[in-house]
């Protein structure tokens, strides 16, 4: 942040950006309380258990028309924190597993 963009008072300019996927998790949210807390600009994703505090973001499907819009938010970092973990879930439906778990990470 610049001198000139705080007498400005271009106050969005001075925020660092943190894009949380899984933000309705245990990890995720905890990530985004934490980012808040050191001042972060902080947006949170869900993909099967929405919260009030996040948007919708399937990580497996990058060009999902309902997607929040990463490249608008513009983050500093992202920070991966989704994953379906459901153990027994993914011993059952593999497919399911690595596509969650594994492509959506590439």
């Amino acid at each position: 942040c610049t001198e000139t963009n705080r007498t400005m008072g271009n106050i969005k300019d001075c925020h660092k950006r943190a894009f949380i996927t899984g933000g309705s998790g245990l990890v995720g949210h905890q990530c985004s309380i934490a980012f808040r807390a050191a001042g972060w600009e902080v947006a949170a994703s869900h993909f099967a258990y929405p919260t009030p505090t996040t948007f919708f973001y399937d990580c497996a499907t990058p060009d999902h028309p309902e997607n929040f819009d990463v490249r608008l938010f513009a983050p500093d970092v992202i920070v991966h924190c989704a994953a379906w973990t459901h153990v027994d879930g993914c011993e059952q439906d593999p497919e399911k597993s690595h596509r969650q778990n594994v492509a959506a990470t590439q």
